[in-house]
């Protein structure tokens, strides 16, 4: 019963600012960049997966202001960063370094939302048991830390 529970993602995340939405549509377009490997598969397979899942859980728009990572964009300017398997990485660091798949299938996942080298808004998470980069749990945990990364406070109630 307890094995249910590794396929359930689970995060904590923490904002600088109030809105990163704003900021983010404000912006420009954010690049996308990924580094290490949640599963066994190329870096560009990694990266055009995390980029289309990033994509796809940015719900409240029909057009998510992201980019796929091109020369240069990993040290500066806005950007989301996704950083797999390395516990304890800064996303915001000019140089981040990911790691290498898990055994088990576990992933762990430093994400954040950039301005230079200052976190806007970071989410930190894992998954217990992932079976590649279709897998349904590795997925729910990039759409989830993407909605915590960018999503827009709740609307104030009446």
């Amino acid at each position: 019963m307890l094995a249910g529970c590794d396929d359930v993602p689970t995060t904590m995340s923490m904002r600088r600012i109030e809105d990163p939405w704003s900021v983010a549509q404000g912006g420009g377009l954010l690049p996308v960049i990924v580094r290490g490997r949640p599963a066994f598969a190329s870096d560009e397979a990694v990266s055009e997966e995390v980029y289309r899942i990033v994509e796809g859980a940015i719900t409240w728009t029909a057009t998510p202001p992201v980019v796929r990572e091109t020369a240069g964009d990993a040290g500066g300017g806005r950007r989301l960063v996704y950083v797999f398997n390395a516990e304890g990485a800064d996303p915001c660091s000019a140089d981040p370094r990911g790691g290498e798949p898990l055994p088990r299938g576990r992933v762990t996942l430093s994400a954040g939302f950039c301005d230079g080298a200052e976190m806007l808004s970071r989410v930190d998470g894992r998954v217990g048991r992932s079976e590649g980069l279709d897998s349904r749990p590795l997925v729910r945990l990039i759409e989830q830390a993407t909605r915590e990364l960018l999503a827009p406070p709740p609307a104030p109630r009446p």
